[in-house]
């Protein structure tokens, strides 16, 4: 089916004000074969089993084998599209906690339809208690990334990251890390603009600092490569990919 089919099967109960029962009790839960279960992701596999693009979202009841599912059909994303299905990391473990849909996005926040969470941010924002749109920002920190589904007559392709802005420049030649003083320069400045330009949520100073090493270590292990907080020519070349 398409995008368009996907989206109004999930508006629809956004716009119904569908609750849960007592103890996760819903249908959506039902129909998986797993009631009184956390539901989000059981919810989009519903809206996307009736609007006929179950082929192309998947079915999944679990977050992280949804995006995995997505990860080995190479249908993996950092950037936001219309359709696209968001999967969210609340405590920077690198697995996925919640999902939802998006259905329009800014430069800064992305508008998404969810189920399983809450209508503002006092509740808990991955087993709450109905389907609500949501606006939330784009932080790397909070999501883990963008499943693709390649909807019939609307095919979603999967970007390549944005390029660098003046070319890819060649691996400094020193090894970047926290030090005592802290490493500064033009390359650690390079580096940190880089993933500041892959919506990361890193100050480009310069300066190698804890905030740096900690956005390095989550950039690694974001990208299957050893999380040791180091900047070398395997995660230099990573982050300058596309």
């Amino acid at each position: 089916m398409s995008v368009d089919s996907m989206l109004n099967e999930c508006r629809k109960w956004i716009n119904q004000g569908y609750k849960e029962g007592r103890n996760n009790d819903t249908l959506f839960g039902k129909w998986y074969g797993l009631p009184n279960q956390a539901w989000c992701d059981m919810w989009i596999s519903y809206c996307a089993s009736v609007s006929g693009n179950a082929d192309s979202v998947g079915r999944a009841a679990y977050c992280p084998s949804h995006v995995n599912w997505f990860r080995a059909r190479k249908q993996w994303s950092e950037y936001p599209k219309v359709g696209a299905i968001v999967f969210y990391d609340w405590d920077g473990d690198g697995l996925a906690d919640h999902v939802g849909i998006v259905e329009s996005f800014t430069d800064t926040t992305i508008t998404t339809l969810e189920g399983n969470t809450s209508a503002g941010n006092a509740g808990s924002q991955s087993n709450g208690d109905g389907c609500y749109r949501r606006t939330r920002p784009r932080k790397v920190r909070q999501v883990l990334g963008y499943g693709y589904p390649a909807y019939a007559g609307n095919s979603i392709p999967t970007p390549q990251p944005k390029p660098p802005t003046s070319g890819i420049p060649a691996f400094p030649g020193r090894f970047l890390k926290l030090t005592r003083p802290y490493m500064t320069g033009e390359d650690v400045r390079t580096f940190q603009a880089r993933l500041k330009e892959r919506t990361w949520q890193i100050d480009a100073d310069g300066s190698f600092g804890p905030a740096t090493d900690s956005i390095t270590r989550q950039f690694q292990a974001r990208h299957g490569l050893e999380v040791d907080g180091v900047v070398g020519p395997a995660t230099w070349a990573e982050a300058f990919k596309g």
